[in-house]
């Protein structure tokens, strides 16, 4: 589970990095949706793992 995580924060900061460089919108969108996600992941982890 921690490598989905992981995995998800890769490529949100990848399509982050390519959207701001190319001024490419639906990239900048992917990266925030792809970062959410990774957030989204890592927090339900944490609840998991601390019960």
């Amino acid at each position: 589970m921690q490598f989905i995580s992981g995995a998800l924060a890769f490529f949100s900061i990848y399509f982050l990095i390519n959207g701001y460089r190319r001024k490419d919108d639906t990239q900048k969108m992917l990266g925030w949706v792809f970062l959410i996600a990774a957030f989204g992941t890592g927090f339900i982890l944490f609840l998991v793992m601390s019960n």
